[in-house]
């Protein structure tokens, strides 16, 4: 008898493993496309974060070298310095 009870146990078991094999079967393509969608957008979003701080060093340089007067060209120096002017 009770080698009965094992067996219908083992089997319902079975069961329920073959309906969770055919539902992440089902779902393993939408968590593919998810993780690659989700990867990509990290790396979007570091690049312009990376872009950002590329051009405010850039910046930041640039007026260094005209506050401390190592721009040799003064057309320069004054396209530049009106340009700040321009943003403040």
């Amino acid at each position: 008898m009770a080698d009965i009870l094992v067996a219908s146990l083992e089997v319902l078991n079975d069961e329920k493993d073959e309906k969770r094999l055919a539902l992440f079967r089902k779902t393993l393509p939408t968590i593919i496309v998810a993780t690659i969608f989700i990867a990509v957008a990290m790396a979007c979003y570091g690049w312009y974060k990376n872009r950002i701080v590329e051009h405010n060093k850039e910046t930041g340089d640039m007026f260094i070298d005209l506050a401390s007067g190592q721009v040799a060209d003064l057309s320069v120096r004054n396209n530049s310095l009106d340009q700040w002017r321009s943003f403040a």
